[in-house]
């Protein structure tokens, strides 16, 4: 199994012509790796051991690694625990306002948001996660857009949403990656646009990244361009979502959001990174 794991990926690219996320080979590798060490283990343990009447030292094992696994997974809802509070607080307002199997509509950043938001049967979202959606890449440009005019954002404060490169040092736009996943992932093996659309800075990093980081993407000066037309020819927006909610999570998206005024909407939650507002 772990040598059939090493050969797949070279037997993948012979016979395939494109290849998106190679890093799942990586990890196919590293998994078959750490299951032989475990399986091997546990076998000879076994075979030295199966003479004894009551095989401690395999039931001390098996109880240490139950209880670091449950210990990992503590830890990791304590760190967690911050945004839970805010989902809480989404799931309340949801309840509240019996925004239960309704066709009310969603506009979020955060996936896990939205989440909750489908999660209570309510299927629209004015914008979705590239992993979930079907439409195409306009269609989705179009929802953002409107999407944006609709909350009262400019002209100038949509360049520095697109401009954005949250709080990493990859120069990755979380909203971008959120809506078009792969499309502008920047790497050794591939680049969405020539290097003249990308600056010296970031041309340099794009050389030092490995193909297998296939998440890290950056936005191109032709790109943003077009973008930015698009929102500026959108002149007159139309608002027939009804009565609509918004929830921005400033962490993955410039804190402007959290100082603009909202005459047209009731803000119900403003805590943190998150805002939430309800369409009057």
């Amino acid at each position: 199994m772990y040598i059939a794991s090493i050969v797949t990926p070279f037997l993948f690219i012979t016979f395939s012509p494109k290849v998106i996320a190679m890093y799942h080979f990586a990890d196919y590798i590293l998994m078959n790796g750490l299951l032989y060490i475990i399986i091997g283990f546990i076998s000879i343990s076994n075979f030295y051991l199966k003479r004894l009447k009551e095989n401690y030292l395999m039931k001390f094992f098996v109880i240490l690694i139950i209880f670091a696994l449950i210990s990992l997974q503590n830890y990791n809802i304590l760190l967690a625990s911050g945004d839970r509070d805010h989902v809480n607080k989404f799931n309340q307002i949801i309840s509240d306002n019996n925004i239960v199997n309704s066709k009310t509509n969603l506009f979020t950043n955060d996936i896990f948001f939205s989440q909750t938001w489908l999660l209570n049967n309510n299927p629209n979202l004015i914008i979705s996660d590239g992993f979930t959606n079907a439409i195409k890449d306009e269609q989705i440009v179009n929802n953002l857009i409107k999407g944006l005019k609709l909350i009262g954002i400019n002209s100038n404060e949509f360049r520095k949403i697109i401009n954005f490169e949250g709080k990493t040092h990859y120069g990755r736009n979380p909203l971008t990656t959120l809506l078009f996943n792969y499309k502008y992932q920047a790497n050794k093996f591939r680049k969405f646009s020539k290097d003249d659309q990308y600056t010296s800075p970031q041309n340099a990093l794009i050389k030092k990244i490995s193909p297998l980081r296939v998440m890290i993407n950056i936005l191109p000066i032709d790109q943003k361009k077009l973008l930015i037309r698009k929102f500026d020819q959108e002149k007159n927006v139309k608002n027939d979502y009804g009565r609509f909610f918004v929830v921005i999570n400033t962490d993955i998206i410039p804190n402007f959001f959290m100082n603009k005024n909202y005459d047209d909407f009731d803000i119900l939650y403003k805590k943190g990174n998150i805002l939430i507002l309800r369409k009057n």
